[in-house]
């Protein structure tokens, strides 16, 4: 029975989490926030090390920038994040309101998947391009990459001079 307990207890510290909500984005949302705005959108994951340097290195130019043109978001990929892993970044000029995570629908349902990262991204990203029936070529992005949305229409590849 101890041994019972244990694992319960063990089960629940697991799925609680440490106690943050960590909110979806689906491309409705997106929609939503990016309507009467130009939003750039970086998408990042914690277990990448190239783009956590990245983002680091993008945070203090451009999604830093006092530049009111655009409003900044950052969607993370589910595997491997943890708030704890997310404020040992030290990323302390975001809005954390405006860190989201791809939704858990866009993952794939099967029991044991091979790189279900790529397979989120890939069916977020193509939701995205059908939503704004984009043209733009999204054939090479992958985890650290940005694009700006409006109203209207994706800009990728996306720089800050646009």
């Amino acid at each position: 029975m101890k041994k019972i307990s244990i694992i319960i207890v063990a089960l629940l510290m697991l799925l609680a989490g440490d106690g943050y909500s960590q909110i979806d984005l689906p491309v409705e949302d997106l929609q939503v926030i990016s309507r009467n705005n130009n939003t750039i959108v970086y998408v990042t994951g914690l277990w990448c090390l190239p783009c956590v340097k990245k983002l680091k290195k993008t945070s203090d130019s451009l999604l830093l920038s006092n530049d009111k043109r655009y409003k900044r978001i950052v969607v993370f990929d589910r595997v491997g994040f943890s708030m704890s892993k997310l404020r040992k970044l030290n990323l302390s000029g975001f809005d954390s309101s405006l860190f989201f995570l791809i939704p858990q629908k866009d993952y794939p349902r099967a029991f044991i998947q091979f790189n279900p990262s790529n397979k989120a991204l890939k069916n977020y990203i193509s939701k995205i391009k059908k939503a704004y029936n984009s043209k733009s070529d999204f054939e090479q992005f992958w985890f650290s990459d940005v694009f700006a949305v409006n109203d209207n229409e994706i800009i990728y590849p996306f720089s800050a001079d646009q």
